[in-house]
């Protein structure tokens, strides 16, 4: 695919592995293109570079989204995650009680595990940090920071319903 690809438009990234790649692939491809990857860590959000076929990189930045972001909730409900990214519920010995690989499984075992469980990853944060990191869920993630949060300060009683709650008006009964 890499070879077939005329035009690289680039956004920020850090990633030592990424910029390697891209300044091999461009030094290899385009004269001049590997000139474009040091400018690539310190891209503001929405700018971009573009490295056309004769090596020429120019800057862009994006216009604001015209429309609102549709999240395809059924994909991310039934997406499976890697085996790494699974969520483990575990009890306070640190027994693994059930596993979820995707947000159905996660809200089948928020059903059926112990009250204790689920107040153990509460004063965690491991809700909500699961849901940021594995499915990226930025407007999710901080609803049940502050679910978690409220809970172990005592104002909310009913956790399992609450997260139930939250995780259904996002993505679905």
């Amino acid at each position: 695919m890499v070879q077939a690809t005329d035009i690289f438009v680039l956004a920020r990234t850090t990633l030592p592995e990424e910029l390697a790649f891209l300044g091999a692939v461009l030094g290899a491809r385009r004269p001049d293109g590997e000139r474009a990857v040091p400018l690539l860590p310190d891209l503001p959000d929405r700018e971009f570079v573009i490295v056309q076929p004769s090596g020429a990189a120019t800057s862009f930045t994006a216009p604001p989204r015209a429309t609102a972001h549709v999240r395809h909730s059924a994909k991310y409900a039934d997406s499976r995650v890697p085996a790494h990214q699974v969520f483990h519920f575990r009890d306070a010995r640190g027994e693994v009680v059930a596993s979820a690989a995707s947000l159905g499984e996660f809200r089948d075992a928020l059903a059926g595990v112990d009250d204790a469980v689920l107040a153990g990853h509460a004063g965690r944060g491991d809700f909500s940090r699961w849901l940021g990191d594995v499915f990226a869920d930025r407007e999710l993630a901080p609803q049940v920071q502050k679910t978690e949060a409220r809970f172990s300060r005592g104002e909310i009683r009913d956790l399992r319903g609450a997260l139930e709650r939250l995780i259904a008006a996002r993505y679905g009964a």
